[in-house]
């Protein structure tokens, strides 16, 4: 089967939509599809410049990549709902045409819901991977897309709920969360030998974030916790931009929590191995975090086989339980600081749940969640 992947976004990107996207086309290809992505030509951040993305992600089965003249008005920082209209057209009809030209029909797969309705016009067998809900669901914008679509593909059962209760039939949505690959995450380092090569203190327990800052995440709460744990805790907070990362550092009233920016997906791994306790502070009262979410670093985290914290939200209870991590309230720093010294003083515990959540994790691999998305689309058409 031939699968087009639409994605009007900068690819590859420092954000995580970039790994999740790759990892889906490798899934998808890892099962049997002929996958070729297709993207705008956009300027690189910096921080992976001269990085190909297929190491960059870890893709060992590589798909084929097409980057297509893209119009890129993102540099006048303008809100400007005709530059937007304009080159989420343009980039539509610009994949069309490369569509056409290679002689295939296939089916069209996107997580952009612009892409997909402009393509409605000429084409059949679109499929929607949904990340969060629309707010403008019964516009007729969505109405016509949904009615043109032959499939959904949701992270959550909160998605999931949300368009059967719109009335989208239930037949036409498929739950598949996102997944991580295990064998990235055996790695020759020790838990010394990771410490050392990041130069992280040798006399201090790791408590480590890894992921962006964006304000629904909680970093900030983690910062907060700093203050109410013992001097032989050290926060580390890996991720986010430059601007981000110096709006945490005004924040932090204390010497506890050092920032690394920026991490590559391929060094998340010697990260985890250099943690004590792994830390999930997503907030409550935000719809994403609430009850959509399918965080690809909670998978990484379960791979690692170290004891989670995690906020207690009903899209994280979809994946793990208190068997599996140690829950907390959200947005609440002392209550952090107090389950993070939970953690320490249960060490038997805390390595039983890290365990359980290795041994949930292991299902939740890239070639089964392809595998599950491509059966779904061949019984769609």
């Amino acid at each position: 089967m031939d699968i087009f992947y639409i994605l009007n976004s900068r690819f590859p990107t420092i954000k995580a939509y970039g790994l999740q996207v790759a990892k889906t086309c490798e899934g998808l290809k890892n099962s049997g599809a002929s996958v070729r992505l297709i993207v705008p030509v956009r300027k690189r951040h910096r921080e992976i410049k001269g990085i190909s993305p297929f190491k960059l992600y870890g893709i060992k089965d590589q798909f084929r990549l097409i980057k297509l003249p893209s119009l890129d008005f993102s540099w006048l920082h303008l809100d400007n709902k005709f530059f937007f209209v304009l080159q989420q057209t343009t980039f539509a009809l610009l994949a069309l045409a490369y569509m056409i030209f290679s002689g295939k029909r296939g089916i069209i797969y996107s997580r952009d819901q612009f892409s997909l309705f402009i393509l409605s016009f000429f084409r059949k067998n679109l499929f929607w991977e949904v990340h969060t809900f629309p707010e403008h669901i019964t516009s007729r914008f969505y109405g016509r897309l949904l009615n043109k679509l032959s499939g959904i593909v949701v992270i959550s059962k909160g998605l999931k709920n949300k368009f059967i209760e719109s009335g989208y039939s239930a037949e036409k949505v498929l739950l598949a969360p996102d997944a991580i690959d295990l064998d990235e995450f055996n790695i020759p380092e020790t838990y010394e030998q990771a410490k050392t090569k990041l130069h992280f203190p040798s006399d201090k327990k790791i408590v480590l974030y890894v992921g962006h800052l964006f304000e629904w995440k909680g970093a900030d709460v983690l910062v907060g916790a700093a203050r109410f744990t013992n001097p032989d805790v050290q926060i580390v907070i890996g991720g986010g931009t430059e601007q981000d990362v110096a709006n945490l550092k005004k924040m932090d009233q204390t010497d506890r929590v050092r920032f690394e920016g920026f991490v590559k997906f391929y060094d998340l791994p010697l990260y985890l191995r250099a943690a004590d306790v792994l830390v999930l502070p997503n907030k409550k009262d935000n719809g994403i975090s609430e009850f959509y979410t399918s965080p690809l670093k909670l998978f990484a985290y379960m791979a690692s086989g170290k004891p989670i914290i995690s906020s207690d939200l009903p899209s994280l209870r979809e994946l793990v339980d208190e068997e599996s991590v140690f829950f907390v309230e959200s947005n609440n720093p002392q209550a952090l600081a107090e389950a993070i010294s939970n953690v320490f003083g249960n060490p038997s515990e805390a390595e039983r749940r890290a365990h359980k959540a290795l041994e949930l994790v292991a299902s939740h691999s890239w070639r089964n969640r392809g595998g599950r998305i491509l059966n779904f689309v061949q019984q769609r058409i």
